[in-house]
């Protein structure tokens, strides 16, 4: 058998902060884990657990800063479409450049379903 990354052992929180910490990993800046609470979930998030930039350079040597939301899901199994919803409309009120769930195992085919969806039906003016 393969080895297979898996993040079963960690909570909702762990995972957040994985997240985080991969995120600026990654060379995004301005990173905000909009946590806001001691508690283990965190409904002040607003739809979103991390806020970040991503900096762009122009041939011209202009920069940039592209927004993103991320939210962050640890689920056992497929995620489903209704957890998506607060990012979506979060997103559509803001207007970052882009909305990004990282997820822990899988998108249901239900919420894969939904995004293509939205995306066809919406025409968010984000990735």
């Amino acid at each position: 058998m393969k080895n297979q990354l898996s993040f079963d052992h960690l909570n909702c929180t762990q995972f957040e902060e994985f997240c985080f910490d991969l995120i600026r990993e990654l060379g995004f800046v301005n990173v905000d884990w909009r946590k806001g609470t001691g508690k283990n979930t965190s409904p002040a998030d607003r739809g979103r657990d991390i806020v970040c930039q991503e900096i762009h350079t122009d041939v011209d040597g202009s920069v940039h800063l592209d927004t993103w939301f991320i939210d962050c899901k640890q689920f056992k199994k497929g995620v489903p479409p209704t957890e998506l919803q607060n990012l979506l409309s979060w997103a559509e009120a803001k207007t970052p450049s882009v909305a990004l769930f990282i997820v822990s195992n899988f998108l249901s085919n239900s919420a894969k379903d939904y995004l293509d969806d939205y995306r066809k039906n919406r025409k968010p003016p984000f990735k």
